[in-house]
């Protein structure tokens, strides 16, 4: 199985190269396929597909996706034997595929060193909670939001290996449902002795009393599992060594004694008596 690596050193197989559909026009045309490959790699690893808006993604002929400004940064290509004519959008969505099935294999705690968490429970104040929003902007400033959720999500995920491998640690045995479904309400599924665990990890670079955002979906699950569902909170993150703070709360000790603040609504119709 040969390797294709084009002028930026990226690399993709002979065998994906040559499944590739060819595509005469549109925005790729005569772009690098390999850098879109490598690309559509690094996004899955992050799910990055979740922080783009649906007018900033490019759909091609064949039905496969990838963000436009991902695609903008790609050099041009005038080597046909590096896939000129093969679809670049194509590349970057098998890239993409490729790299969220390997994420989800890889979660084996036991065989992977993710770091450090220290369990401090009697050191925590209880916090003051954001209720599913964003954070207050005291000037006028330009926010980068795809970058900013990206950012959000790589942490996120860190935060939900360190706590694979704790949970591990501790003898239970693990699923991480996020991976392939964040609309649960929960992330991370743990089990000994034919009883289940529920948590939702919350990461922070900051210290334990820093707030943080828990949406309608995520708090209704702690009301209706209030006996098997947990928060873990994840403070004092460092990326350089990969190691945080753990705090966990109960879902009952969350309901009872943590203070919510409300800063984001939706609608859900039009009053009567306006009309």
């Amino acid at each position: 199985m040969g390797l294709i690596i084009c002028e930026d050193n990226n690399e993709i197989t002979e065998n994906i190269l040559h499944i590739l559909p060819t595509n005469q026009g549109g925005v790729g045309r005569h772009k690098c396929v390999v850098c879109a490959f490598q690309y559509g790699i690094e996004d899955g690893r992050l799910n990055r597909d979740k922080t783009e808006e649906l007018n900033n993604i490019e759909i091609c002929k064949h039905g496969s996706f990838a963000p436009v400004k991902r695609l903008d940064c790609i050099h041009d290509n005038q080597k046909y034997g590096e896939g000129r004519h093969k679809c670049l959008i194509c590349a970057y969505h098998i890239g993409f595929s490729q790299s969220i099935d390997l994420l989800n294999k890889s979660i084996q705690a036991d065989s992977v060193d993710l770091g450090l968490l220290k369990n401090r429970s009697s050191e925590v104040n209880i916090n003051h909670i954001n209720y599913r929003g964003r954070k207050k902007v005291s000037k006028v400033v330009k926010i980068d939001y795809i970058e900013e959720q990206r950012y959000k999500v790589e942490l996120g995920l860190l935060g939900e290996k360190l706590v694979c491998k704790y949970e591990h640690e501790q003898g239970y045995k693990i699923k991480h449902v996020s991976l392939k479904d964040d609309s649960l309400g929960f992330d991370i599924e743990t089990y000994a002795n034919g009883l289940s665990r529920f948590i939702e990890v919350k990461t922070t670079t900051g210290n334990i009393d820093k707030p943080f955002y828990i949406s309608k979906n995520e708090l209704d699950f702690l009301k209706t599992h209030q006996d098997t569902a947990y928060i873990y909170r994840v403070y004092n993150y460092k990326f350089k060594t990969n190691s945080a703070d753990l705090y966990i709360i109960s879902a009952k000790e969350f309901l009872a004694v943590y203070e919510l603040d409300c800063i984001s609504y939706v609608t859900i119709g039009i009053s009567k008596d306006t009309i």
